[in-house]
């Protein structure tokens, strides 16, 4: 299965223009004729054009070196050569195109918005162009243009309104159908985002499912990831300590000063009996003594301290915080403070648009 591509970067080339030529008129009752040389046609030009079918960038990740198509050489009777194929770049909504120093060249953000990135070489011109009183058979004609070439960077600067992500596609699935009152019945793979779009207030929303473990190669795009959405939702079934461990720390290492955002942290527990594992787990990862956890005989305040512990950890709110038992039917006590932020952090700033 092919892995997501939120950021390309590419080589790309415009035609070269066709060649005029210089040719004379012959015919058998008119041997001298006049000179008829055709132009040669344009060269293809590098288009960067939105299209509504595409969620990635993936298929332009096989092609690091593209080029449009050059003009063909003019021909006699003063005939054009036939212009160079465009080369045409699809790719998704809100993609921003980067030069190799940084500068941003465009931005496509509108349905079937396009830009010319790069125009092909103009067609030479035939030796008809050149005859004069003076020049009555000119013998030459005008190469075509040279094509231009320029490396850019393609990225996606808005990947989804809402990014759920974890290590289990059932705790993921649990969580989605309790945020978007839709079931997604896709079928997920470690590495590959699932899309998924739900309306809110008359505002569709695109969300994001992603799951992956210690294996997955895509993992390294997360912190990208998270800057191309508005929302995150972090989902954790703690099946292994030690994945459990490096998933954490992964998540604590992601870097949100530049784009802050709401995030939340659920946690599911395979079965009750290993919650002295997971308290005495938590003091541990959070290099905090573990006896005030072992000392707290109270369930409850031993959840709220592991919530707290949790909450230093990864500079975020204790109430954005559920840990929750394995097999527990109930709708996530977060359900309703994350469609809260939904409606006024995401469905807001889609109405001001």
């Amino acid at each position: 299965m092919k892995h997501f591509f939120h950021t390309v970067s590419i080589e790309v080339w415009s035609g070269k223009g066709g060649n005029g030529i210089a040719s004379f008129e012959r015919k058998r009752f008119k041997p001298k004729g006049g000179p008829n040389g055709g132009d040669g046609g344009r060269g293809g030009s590098v288009i960067v054009k939105m299209d509504p079918s595409k969620s990635s960038l993936t298929h332009l990740k096989s092609f690091p070196i593209q080029k449009a198509g050059a003009g063909a050489q003019g021909m006699s009777d003063r005939k054009h050569g036939k212009s160079g194929k465009d080369l045409v770049l699809l790719v998704p909504e809100n993609t921003a195109v980067f030069d190799d120093l940084g500068a941003k060249l465009a931005d496509i953000t509108k349905q079937n918005e396009s830009f010319v990135l790069l125009k092909g070489g103009r067609g030479g011109f035939g030796n008809v162009h050149f005859k004069s009183s003076r020049n009555q058979a000119p013998s030459f004609a005008l190469e075509g243009g040279d094509p231009l070439s320029i490396k850019i960077t393609l990225k996606l600067t808005s990947i989804a309104d809402i990014l759920i992500l974890g290590n289990a596609s059932e705790l993921l699935q649990k969580v989605h159908t309790e945020i978007t009152n839709e079931e997604n019945k896709a079928n997920y793979a470690p590495g590959h985002p699932t899309f998924s779009t739900h309306t809110e207030q008359w505002q569709t929303l695109k969300t994001m499912l992603f799951i992956f473990d210690h294996t997955t190669p895509a993992a390294r795009y997360i912190q990208d990831y998270i800057a191309g959405v508005s929302l995150v939702v972090w989902c954790f079934s703690l099946y292994s300590y030690e994945i459990f461990e490096e998933s954490l720390l992964r998540l604590r290492n992601i870097q949100y000063s530049n784009a802050p955002k709401p995030r939340f942290l659920i946690i599911e527990l395979p079965d009750s009996t290993r919650l002295e594992d997971f308290y005495s787990w938590i003091g541990r990862f959070s290099n905090r003594s573990e006896k005030s956890l072992e000392k707290t005989k109270n369930t409850s305040k031993r959840m709220t301290l592991a919530k707290d512990y949790l909450s230093d950890l990864f500079s975020m709110p204790e109430g954005h915080i559920e840990i929750n038992e394995a097999g527990d039917a109930s709708p996530s006590f977060l359900q309703e403070e994350i469609r809260y932020v939904i409606k006024e952090n995401i469905v807001a700033t889609h109405d001001s648009w």
